[in-house]
């Protein structure tokens, strides 16, 4: 693409407004107070939302009546992930005042919820972590990562968990620090992507270039190869609609992949892509920077504007069913969006 198509695309997304805005109905439970951390639904109907005071709510009317279902007293969630309507899994970073990171799972929908905890070395030198991912991958099998890059797998219902990629250490410490931090998983199938930042790496001036990277596993986490390098830039969003296409967000360029990430092209010029997720190998939806909410039918060719409530993240369950949640409020379409 030439460099005027870039600028085209970015006056775009700057100044064009689509005549036929977005439908989206807000659905904001009653029962939150505190700002939403992450949700989860299963399909059309039933759906869960963690908050961050340490409350799960779930809904199995499409949003219309929510129930809490865990409430967890002075913590806080910062993720969940549902396998199916009945199994889910739920982060903590202390299960009690100073205590632990834990882990909660459910096998019944909610109506009751166990936990283990999760020692961690960001625990033992006194410190929260703020980024933490869980990923559901199978009835048995879930990942979490909440330290310094490093993944654990259980495989067992949870009752044990293995460290299955430990992250670089620097030379000069057997301890600390850690290059970076994983930010984010994405499954397809049994494929699963993790996107990582060398943040202290840089911090510590120990390297300043090709600090974001990917990896992947082909065994549902168990191995993991670290199959691209290259941004000096985090990797903001990710997104792939089968093991081989995908597209990524690095700062305010916007990347395609054919090749299950091994190699990248530039499509654009845009602005930040906070989030995205790929419905098939055309359709594509991105929440850009100050929340503009985008649509693209050829595969990231051209973009469709549809609405900025300041969405931070969303769902599509079906190509015209999807949900989305901004701080404190979640929505849902039933007209794609």
């Amino acid at each position: 693409m030439k460099h005027s198509n870039y600028i085209s695309l970015l006056i775009f997304i700057l100044i064009t407004f689509n005549s036929s805005f977005a439908q989206w109905q807000q659905i904001h439970p009653d029962q939150i107070y505190y700002p939403i951390a992450d949700f989860d639904f299963t399909d059309i109907k039933t759906g869960y939302i963690a908050t961050s005071n340490g409350v799960i709510l779930k809904t199995e009317d499409g949003g219309d009546s929510w129930n809490i279902v865990c409430s967890l007293e002075k913590d806080r969630f910062l993720t969940l992930s549902f396998i199916d309507k009945q199994k889910g899994i739920a982060y903590s970073p202390h299960s009690y005042y100073k205590d632990y990171q834990s882990f909660f799972y459910t096998f019944d929908g909610g109506d009751s919820w166990s936990y283990t905890f999760l020692d961690s070395e960001s625990r033992l030198l006194g410190d929260e972590p703020e980024i933490a991912e869980v990923l559901y991958l199978n009835d048995t099998t879930a990942i979490i990562t909440f330290d310094f890059g490093n993944i654990y797998r259980s495989s067992n219902d949870f009752e044990y968990w293995e460290t299955v990629r430990e992250n670089n250490r620097f030379s000069f410490s057997d301890l600390l620090p850690y290059s970076g931090y994983i930010n984010s998983f994405y499954s397809v199938g049994s494929t699963v992507f993790a996107t990582g930042f060398d943040k202290t790496a840089l911090d510590y001036g120990v390297a300043s270039d090709s600090l974001s990277y990917i990896l992947k596993s082909e065994d549902t986490g168990l191995t993991w190869d670290e199959i691209w390098r290259g941004s000096k830039d985090e990797i903001n969003s990710l997104a792939f609609a089968d093991s081989s296409i995908g597209w990524m967000g690095i700062g305010s360029l916007l990347y395609k992949t054919i090749d299950g990430g091994k190699t990248w092209d530039s499509l654009a010029t845009v602005l930040k892509i906070e989030f995205m997720e790929a419905i098939d190998t055309s359709t594509v939806y991105v929440v850009f920077k100050y929340g503009s909410f985008y649509v693209t039918n050829n595969g990231g060719a051209d973009w469709e504007y549809l609405s900025n409530y300041g969405f931070t993240k969303f769902q599509f369950i079906s190509k015209d069913t999807g949900y989305a949640s901004s701080d404190y409020d979640l929505y849902k379409t039933e007209d794609s969006g």
